[in-house]
């Protein structure tokens, strides 16, 4: 964020955030908006699979939405739920183990899948380059 405050040419910062920042709480609410944030405290006490994806991911997007008030730069976040598709790394992505967990048997990620949202790796991209390209 600093970085971008001393280029003075970025306008507009897109954040990707995870729906593990919002909806991990003991009960599930029926709509989620702006002021959603997972709870913590839930969290810590819960320690379930992906807890510390959770709250870093928690934690960062709060900080970056401090600091980017703070310098005035313009801030998105994008929330996507699992994300699958295609990927690049030499072991499989945490959200393809989770995707994958009712054919593989990994019962840790069952209480994941169940919400049963995904969004694929190439239209969570056209939304950052849609969120780029259009400023309003």
């Amino acid at each position: 964020i600093n970085s971008c405050v001393k280029a003075k040419t970025v306008k507009r910062l897109v954040f990707t955030s995870s729906a593990g920042t919002l909806n991990v709480q003991p009960q599930q609410k029926p709509v989620y908006d702006e002021t959603c944030w997972s709870d913590l405290d839930f969290i810590y006490a819960k320690k379930m699979t992906g807890w510390m994806y959770f709250a870093s991911k928690i934690l960062a997007e709060k900080e970056a939405w401090k600091a980017t008030k703070e310098k005035q730069i313009d801030f998105i976040s994008i929330i996507p739920p699992l994300v699958v598709g295609p990927f690049i790394t030499p072991t499989f992505p945490p959200s393809l183990i989770t995707a994958l967990s009712l054919i593989t048997g990994n019962e840790a990620h069952y209480s994941i899948i169940k919400q049963g949202q995904y969004v694929h790796l190439d239209d969570l991209c056209e939304a950052h380059i849609f969120l780029y390209e259009h400023p309003k």
